[in-house]
């Protein structure tokens, strides 16, 4: 039960950073009509995404919860919740840093004047600051 909702939990991250970046792009280069290759493209970024996040965190929450079902003990569950979320923290922000897709997007549209005046700093203001 924990596993599944660690795999849940995971790919739900997983939507919500894809959806981050998308409504990035959309803030700061303007709305867009996007051909049906470039919509796939997105689902199939957030399809992998999804399943990275999910598998990654499943397979780091395993060991302990196999020693938690053993042991049966609240403190490996609390140990997993722990691990899961920090790994989980560490993995949102790094993965969010490296992606950038408001350039692409900008140049692709011959928009980029436009994403620079909107984002100057290639992020939406909404975005707090302290993040990359």
């Amino acid at each position: 039960m924990t596993g599944a909702l660690v795999c849940a939990g995971g790919a739900l991250l997983g939507w919500f950073q894809t959806w981050i970046i998308y409504d990035a792009v959309a803030y700061c280069v303007g709305p867009q009509h996007l051909d049906a290759g470039a919509s796939a493209g997105i689902f199939f970024e957030s399809i992998a995404r999804i399943g990275l996040y999910a598998g990654f965190l499943t397979a780091l929450a395993a060991p302990v919860l196999v020693l938690a079902a053993r042991r049966n003990t609240v403190r490996w569950l609390t140990v997993t919740v722990a691990a899961v979320s920090f790994a989980a923290a560490i993995i949102f922000v790094l993965d969010h840093a490296t992606t950038d897709k408001v350039t692409p997007f900008a140049e692709s549209a011959g928009r980029s004047r436009q994403a620079a005046q909107r984002c100057p700093e290639g992020q939406p203001s909404s975005w707090p600051h302290w993040l990359p």
